[in-house]
């Protein structure tokens, strides 16, 4: 990379793909002074919103901030050359409460967007509750590299077999990133691939020198769940998982759901069916009181699945409880799941082929969209708006 920069030191697509590289690298302060000292930044859009959000990621202040506004401001160059500062200064005043300015500069980006405006405008409605009307999936639909959109739109839309395709695209379009490999991992949960998620965890492994907190949770849910492990020739993996998993529960934010929903699989199949029913909804609990309601969800719904496998007696109170979760939080990932536990109910000993990849069409109901009065369609360098000709 040091060797490409040193090739094309002024190039506006090495100098924004340094910069992602070292964010990823976990670097963004180096990120940040590349962008922010480069004398070309302050005359180019596109290398003024990457300082922005390398500022942001660095916890530093931007330091073109008021050149990026005006460049916003003027309307200077064409909308596409626009998209990302304007999203960029967006996603800024959106973190600084000022909604409406934020939702104004938003709608600018969106007029020509690239792939990263569309995802961070996803980000911004999953993450700060960003209200919708920006048609963002007829955005996408006209896109032709907006993989990370892509997934975005295929995964709330419940269609599990496209959102992992446009992941896998994704990951080829940026292979040093991790986010895409923690998508993909979380999508072969779902799909019970178990080797697909302990992949993943090792791909970002090998790729960051150091392990994913995240995705090492999903290899253990995923070594669990796959049923390969018994417990008198596995004796000393079964207990480092579960070392592992305390640690992680003592060492975790928030997020500490996670874990503790892997502990409560845990008891299920090599402890305690009591210890795994409580530790679940503690799971639950927690992840209801950071308000991630999806997560809550889906740790009801294994819940159930361990409920369901083990022969609990209160099996059908905890598939009831996933069902009344899945609904509340509309997370139709879990809503995928749970129709999978429904034909499970009454047929145990199809399990294993209920629960496998190659089940997953049988139980994919997409989302319908919708139909809108419009529609628009990207031609060369301009959007066509279409309307109903009365």
């Amino acid at each position: 990379m040091k060797s490409a920069l040193a090739l094309a030191p002024n190039h506006r697509w090495m100098l924004r793909t340094v910069a992602r590289f070292l964010v990823h690298q976990d670097e963004p302060l180096a990120a940040h002074q590349l962008l922010a000292k480069h004398p070309r930044t302050r005359n180019d859009p596109w290398l003024i919103a990457a300082e922005l959000a390398c500022a942001h990621v660095a916890g530093r202040a931007p330091k073109f901030w008021k050149t990026a506004l005006e460049f916003v401001r003027r309307d200077a160059v064409s909308p596409v050359h626009l998209s990302e500062l304007a999203t960029a200064a967006g996603m800024m005043e959106l973190e600084a409460g000022n909604r409406k300015t934020a939702r104004r500069l938003v709608l600018k980006g969106l007029i020509d967007p690239t792939e990263n405006a569309l995802a961070q405008v996803f980000w911004a409605q999953e993450s700060h509750h960003l209200s919708d009307g920006f048609k963002l999936e007829e955005l996408v639909k006209s896109a032709n590299d907006a993989y990370e959109a892509d997934y975005k739109v295929a995964i709330l839309g419940g269609d599990i077999i496209s959102a992992l395709r446009s992941a896998e695209t994704w990951q080829i379009d940026e292979p040093f990133a991790s986010r895409p490999c923690e998508e993909i991992a979380y999508i072969a949960s779902l799909m019970d691939d178990h080797d697909m998620t302990i992949r993943m965890a090792r791909q970002v492994k090998h790729m960051d020198g150091h392990s994913d907190p995240s995705l090492e949770l999903n290899a253990f849910f995923a070594r669990m769940s796959s049923g390969t492990l018994d417990i008198k020739r596995d004796q000393v993996e079964i207990n480092r998982i579960r070392m592992n998993l305390g640690r992680a529960i003592r060492n975790a934010d928030g997020n500490s759901f996670h874990a503790v929903a892997n502990l409560g699989l845990w008891e299920y199949r090599f402890g305690d069916m009591s210890a795994g029913r409580t530790l679940y909804q503690q799971a639950v609990t927690i992840a209801q009181k950071v308000h991630y309601p999806e997560a809550a969800a889906l740790a009801a719904t294994f819940a159930a699945r361990e409920a369901i496998l083990g022969r609990d007696p209160t099996a059908d109170l905890a598939l009831k409880r996933a069902k009344e979760l899945a609904s509340s939080s509309k997370h139709l990932a879990s809503e995928f799941y749970l129709r999978k536990l429904d034909e499970i109910v009454g047929h145990e000993e199809r399990a294993g082929e209920i629960l496998s990849p190659s089940s997953t069409e049988r139980f994919v109901r997409v989302k319908k969209v919708d139909a809108r009065p419009f529609r628009v369609e990207k031609k060369n360098d301009r959007l066509v708006l279409w309307v109903p000709r009365h």
